[in-house]
């Protein structure tokens, strides 16, 4: 059950009040423990996605736990951080993005043990493909943000800052970037991608003509070489 108030992030009591009448054993999403922020739309979707998938993590979780009784188990979350499994179920929400965090925060290390220090990843899963940029420098932290999206919901917790720039898998693409971009440039790119992964057609050539066609017009600055194979 998803419990979301105009004003709990400044007065939270009767959102508790709410809470404490709901039979036990009914996992509860309270706006102003989840996301207690002013924008009350994405404050309230937040919230209802965690209501959403807090059922199913939590049980998940438990199980886990219960089934590695001596293990020192954490959870990685979207921010790139990680939490005590046995508060992770409870705020589901904050795991949404924890995968390609995940990758990311290993690009990171990765980039700082070889001396490279501004890099962009490319984190290609079964679904997505991800790209961000990063530094590695010890004294900087990953870039996050606010205003990420699941699908078309906005989700304001925070989360690593990267782009999705297409489906994963199925398209094997090798991108090859010899030149240094800018963040800009980088949203461009997941802009173009972005629109071959909404036609919904996992096929490495269609992808490969399209991207190419689009870079020639929009991004004359990238040295690029897109290999697809299947």
């Amino acid at each position: 059950m998803a419990i979301n108030l105009l004003f709990s992030f400044i007065d939270d009591r009767f959102e508790k009040a709410i809470e404490a009448i709901i039979p036990n054993g009914i996992f509860i999403s309270r706006s102003s423990k989840v996301l207690p922020e002013y924008r009350e739309y994405e404050r309230g979707i937040t919230t209802w996605l965690n209501a959403w998938v807090g059922p199913l993590v939590k049980a998940y979780l438990q199980r886990l736990s219960d089934g590695l009784p001596n293990a020192n188990i954490t959870v990685m979350q979207s921010a790139g951080g990680t939490i005590d499994v046995s508060l992770a179920g409870d705020a589901a929400v904050n795991m949404l993005l924890s995968g390609p965090a995940g990758g990311l925060a290993g690009a990171r290390y990765t980039a700082a043990a070889s001396g490279q220090q501004k890099l962009l990843s490319f984190d290609m899963g079964d679904t997505p493909t991800d790209v961000a940029m990063l530094n590695s420098r010890p004294d900087e932290e990953l870039t996050l943000t606010n205003n990420g999206k699941i699908g078309r919901y906005p989700v304001a917790v925070p989360m690593v800052d990267m782009y999705t720039i297409g489906a994963g898998g199925v398209e094997l693409v090798t991108i090859l970037i010899k030149q240094t971009t800018t963040k800009t440039g980088l949203k461009v790119f997941a802009q173009i991608s972005k629109k071959v992964y909404e036609t919904g057609r996992k096929v490495a050539e269609d992808f490969y003509e399209r991207a190419n066609i689009e870079f020639d017009k929009r991004l004359g600055q990238f040295n690029y070489v897109i290999n697809p194979t299947t």
